[in-house]
């Protein structure tokens, strides 16, 4: 059976009916305060295992598992504008199903590692909040480097590495870090996590002024999305980015010409 409650015109059911059946899932972190994934009801704690959106006019139904927070970042490029998407998962409050409007979602999210494992990540976390940015590196790559440790989940770890590593200002290792990580996914065919994995790069490097290697990051994206299908939201995700880089810069003729493309591509 199942209870549902609405809220700003979203609608947020919590399933009574038999658990959901999934991978191995993503574990929430942090929901942003106010927003429509709030407001739906997702918590810290809860773990997502797969998504579904409904046939829309013109669009196919859709639906997979959740095996890394690249996967959640793919989704809500590719697939949330087009429709309602409905996030299958368990928290404490039993196994749920929240359907989120299409837009931005908010959600930060790790990996569902075991006990010694998230002991370890949560010393990462500890020395990078207390400014120790090399030693959060290193307890990371000490997962990084476990045995039996998935393409995905390296991908992350090494991805929140680098993430730390420009936030001390370590440019140079941290676009080494990237580069690993999306080795890691290159050579499992994951074009879309790949092209994700470059997005986050490129945001903390214009974040930083670095705008020429900001720039080369989304190519990068750009670059992967394209791997996948010559048109569609992630292109112009992408498309968007380069613009605003390019107006970081100055170059408004460039920043107008990807700006007309990513419109173009989200109107087809």
């Amino acid at each position: 059976m199942w209870a549902a409650r609405t809220g700003l015109g979203l609608l947020a059911l919590v399933l009574t009916a038999p658990p959901v059946a999934a991978g191995p899932g993503v574990v929430v972190e942090r929901v942003e305060t106010g927003g429509a994934t709030e407001t739906a009801g997702l918590e810290p704690g809860d773990r997502l295992l797969a998504w579904e959106r409904g046939e829309e006019p013109g669009q196919p139904g859709a639906g997979g598992e959740f095996h890394s927070p690249l996967d959640l970042m793919v989704i809500e490029i590719r697939e949330a504008p087009l429709g309602p998407i409905t996030l299958l998962g368990e928290g404490a409050r039993g196994t749920f199903a929240l359907v989120l409007p299409p837009g931005t979602w908010g959600i930060s999210s790790r990996p569902d590692l075991d006990a010694d494992d998230l002991d370890t990540y949560r010393q990462a976390e500890k020395k990078a909040d207390d400014g120790d940015f090399s030693g959060a590196v290193e307890r990371l790559r000490s997962l990084t480097d476990s045995t039996g440790e998935t393409p995905e989940r390296a991908a992350w770890l090494l991805q929140r590495a680098a993430l730390w590593q420009g936030q001390a200002g370590n440019w140079e290792e941290a676009n080494a870090l990237f580069d690993q990580a999306a080795g890691h996914l290159e050579a499992n065919n994951q074009d879309e996590q790949t092209a994700c994995l470059r997005l986050s790069q490129g945001d903390l490097l214009r974040g930083r002024s670095r705008f020429d290697a900001a720039t080369r990051a989304y190519e990068h994206a750009l670059a992967g999305w394209r791997k996948v299908s010559p048109s569609g939201l992630g292109i112009a995700i992408c498309q968007f980015r380069l613009g605003r880089v390019a107006g970081d810069r100055a170059d408004l003729v460039l920043a107008e010409k990807h700006y007309r493309e990513s419109l173009r591509l989200r109107r087809e």
